[in-house]
């Protein structure tokens, strides 16, 4: 067991995760001398001491859409990456309207993100970051802000500008208030995945609940898919039957309608 002052004592971050269920951040950051000029984020990702600006880019990915959901898997993504390769990104909880990310403050204070060590090498961070935004069809050209994004040779500030708008903290982007969404050309199984999400975000901020059981939720997803007129007469009609029950509930919903 280590010792207690090896860990650093940083905020308390309280994230509702469902409706009452919560989760405590009680620190940005640990380090141990173990890890020697590297540490082990507020992300849960072991930050590597070297920094490899090459095989990021190589591996960093592209927004391939504007949904909340792409944008978060995204930025998971990313994060991932940028660790792997010795490059601090905030965790995703961490976007929140009061953070600017214009700086990224290193040391053993509550508010630090990373070591001290690490100062030298937030500038180089920053850079990088945005080497890699600027990159033709990494962030797609509607996003309302692409050409800031772009052009802020501050990558952590770019960042904000990125995923602000898809983040459900900031509630003033109207996310939780849009149409449920549609299956379009997705397949079924990005759908379910992408309304799981939705159904998640809104329970989250809204304190709504979705039930998979309850009729009324799964024809409002039903009527989301391709052929909704076709597969809400088979689910009318198969849900009043005993032994075909099974075939609607929330583990085979997505095999069942393939």
């Amino acid at each position: 067991m280590l010792p207690v002052g090896d860990y650093i004592h940083g905020f308390q971050l309280v994230m509702e995760s469902a409706v009452g269920r919560q989760h405590q951040v009680l620190r940005r950051y640990f380090w141990h001398p173990s890890l020697g000029t590297g540490c082990i984020t507020s992300s849960g990702f072991v930050l590597q001491p070297n920094i490899q600006e090459r095989e990021f880019g190589r591996y960093a990915p592209s927004l391939e859409g504007l949904d909340p959901s792409t944008v978060c898997m995204f930025y998971l993504d990313f994060c991932r990456v940028a660790h792997d390769y010795g490059i601090y990104v905030p965790a995703c909880e961490e976007f929140r309207p009061e953070d600017t990310f214009s700086t990224i403050e290193c040391g053993d204070t509550p508010t630090a993100r990373v070591p001290k060590f690490c100062q030298s090498q937030v500038p180089r961070w920053e850079v990088i970051i945005h080497h890699h935004l600027k990159r033709d069809k990494i962030i797609p050209s509607s996003h309302p802000q692409a050409n800031e994004i772009k052009h802020n040779p501050n990558g952590y500030e770019a960042l904000m500008l990125l995923i602000s708008p898809y983040s459900p903290s900031f509630i003033d982007n109207g996310i939780l208030i849009k149409p449920h969404p549609q299956q379009g050309r997705r397949s079924l199984d990005d759908h379910f995945r992408r309304c799981e999400f939705y159904y998640y975000g809104q329970q989250c901020y809204l304190n709504t609940s979705h039930n998979w059981t309850d009729a009324l939720h799964l024809i409002r997803f039903l009527d989301s898919c391709q052929n909704a007129d076709v597969l809400c007469t088979l689910y009318n009609q198969e849900r009043h039957v005993p032994v075909m029950q099974y075939k609607f509930t929330c583990e085979r919903i997505v095999a069942t309608l393939k």
